[in-house]
């Protein structure tokens, strides 16, 4: 029979990465939209890898310290974990050390924006299931993008090539290979 203990154990040593920094979007959005689908423990679970992935003294940790500090058992931990996990929260990669026996690289994922959110229906529908079309409705509302009343008003913003002219296209070319190396 299989358990939490088959696939990860306290003594495991894991890592934490994230490619860039948590943004206000993303913060709010674990808060209000991701955390009723994930439900507390996952979210204490991205926080607590968050604070890992901040230290500054350690990148190396025991799975038991996340346990202690979450007050966890392995089964809640795990659990938590694929929640993260289904949700494109965490990326869950593992390997076997000659030394340290497995180990995990946990890599956090930034939580889609939460106009994207919206607008995707699987999210949306998991989000309406577990909260009710009232406060679905309130949470829509809280998360539209600001509309003044530009009435009166006339648009005058510059353009780009206003601004900046046109592109030097040979030299675009030289460097389009370059270019796209960047974000490979």
């Amino acid at each position: 029979m299989y358990s939490a203990w088959d696939e990860v154990q306290p003594n495991h040593i894991y890592q934490v990465t994230k490619s860039f920094p948590l943004t206000e979007e993303g913060d709010n959005g674990l808060m209000y939209l991701y955390q009723p689908i994930i439900g507390q423990k996952a979210l204490a679970l991205y926080y607590g890898f968050l604070g890992d992935k901040d230290d500054l003294f350690e990148n190396e940790f025991a799975h038991i310290d996340m346990l202690d500090a979450l007050n966890m058992g392995l089964p809640d931990f795990l659990e938590a974990r694929k929640q993260l996990e289904g949700m494109g929260l965490l990326s869950v990669f593992a390997k076997e050390d000659s030394e340290f026996g497995k180990m995990f690289l946990y890599r956090l994922e930034e939580p889609i924006h939460p106009q994207a959110f919206f607008q995707d229906e699987t999210y949306s529908f998991l989000l309406l299931n577990t909260v009710g079309e009232r406060k679905f409705r309130q949470m829509v509302r809280r998360f539209q993008p600001e509309k003044p009343d530009l009435t009166g008003y006339q648009e005058i913003t510059r353009g780009f090539r206003e601004v900046y002219g046109a592109l030097d296209e040979q030299r675009f070319s030289r460097n389009a290979q370059q270019l796209e190396k960047t974000f490979a």
